[in-house]
């Protein structure tokens, strides 16, 4: 019987150990792999003042301050951090991107705005990942948007606020950048019926509750649209010259600003065709035919007076194509008369109303 139990024992034994060796081997492989699951190293804190914060700090609450639209100083520097991420991805499940294992120093800073806490992962120069933040998604989502090519990002579109962030990182959620978002969104909810397509300007989610079936050219120009809409959300403004497709004045007084959104903007110093700059959105046709010289084209500039009889008339159109062909004369006049026509045909239906 002593015999009995002396097997029993030195067989729990050599389980015992083959059980240690085989969690041995997998802690060093799994030491082995670069995944942003991995734990950083804290390296001795710091103690640091307003005035001896690295300038990476500062960077990133200017960052978050101008996505959430609030002033930096109602950012609270919760802490800061050093430590030594263990991959490129500063430990941050980034979709799409390989992560360098080679360790980087940098930082772990947390802010609190109105008691809401953001924790962001940076390197000691511009590299910034946001790591945490309030889990306030929209939830009433009319366009899910992901980029198509370069860096990976994502967004969610309701019709009061965006929620925006890299692939598989935490999302922020705010107000839009532009003021004139609302009533975009408010008039594609309204007219299209909801849709999937990957387009040129990003794989879109649609859920319109309209009746018009989009065509080829309206689906890019909501990707257009939620494209440049996401971008100003990352800055916290909008640029002036973002989607600009064509620009057009003439006399110094007539005006026509056409965008790869889809819509052009015009306006005139005469108030009696129109009193204030007039948006319009382009017909499908229309669309069409513009993303066919965008897509085609390289920019190009014109400035110069035309003779027209009794009096002169002053032209300055930029294209702003991005495309690798030259336009030829031909097709550049073509394009000039596809923007006067536009703008006549706009500004008589206005003054037919």
């Amino acid at each position: 019987m002593f015999g009995h139990r002396l097997t029993n024992l030195c067989a729990w034994r050599i389980k015992l150990i083959i059980f240690t060796a085989f969690m041995l081997m997998a802690c060093n492989l799994l030491s082995d792999r670069s995944g942003p699951w991995l734990s950083p190293t804290k390296v001795p804190d710091t103690q640091y003042t307003n005035k001896s914060y690295p300038d990476v700090v500062h960077h990133a609450r200017f960052i978050l301050s101008q996505q959430l639209q609030v002033s930096p100083e109602s950012i609270y520097i919760q802490s800061v951090e050093s430590v030594i991420w263990p991959n490129s991805c500063l430990s941050v499940a980034l979709e799409g991107i390989q992560c360098g294992s080679k360790p980087v120093e940098g930082y772990r800073i947390a802010f609190d705005v109105l008691d809401k806490k953001y924790i962001y992962h940076t390197d000691y120069g511009n590299l910034i990942h946001l790591a945490i933040a309030p889990n306030n998604y929209t939830d009433e989502t009319i366009i899910e948007w992901n980029s198509a090519i370069g860096k990976c990002s994502v967004s969610k579109i309701s019709l009061e606020q965006i929620s925006f962030g890299e692939c598989g990182a935490p999302m922020l959620t705010a107000r839009f950048a532009e003021m004139g978002a609302i009533q975009d969104i408010q008039y594609f909810w309204q007219t299209y019926a909801p849709f999937t397509a990957k387009t040129i300007a990003g794989n879109i989610d649609f859920r319109g509750q309209g009746k018009i079936e989009t065509t080829l050219a309206e689906k890019r120009m909501i990707g257009e649209w939620s494209k440049i809409t996401t971008i100003a959300a990352q800055s916290g403004r909008m640029g002036a010259a973002w989607g600009n497709a064509i620009t057009w004045r003439r006399n110094d007084c007539d005006y026509l600003t056409i965008f790869t959104m889809g819509y052009a903007i015009l306006g005139t110093c005469n108030p009696d065709i129109l009193v204030q700059p007039l948006k319009y959105w382009l017909s499908p046709i229309q669309l069409k035919q513009l993303y066919a010289w965008y897509d085609q084209y390289e920019p190009f500039e014109i400035n110069k007076t035309l003779e027209t009889g009794l009096d002169n008339e002053s032209v300055y159109f930029l294209f702003s194509g991005v495309g690798s062909n030259s336009l030829t004369e031909i097709e550049s006049q073509r394009i000039l008369k596809y923007v006067s026509d536009l703008f006549e045909n706009i500004t008589d239906t206005s003054r037919n109303k």
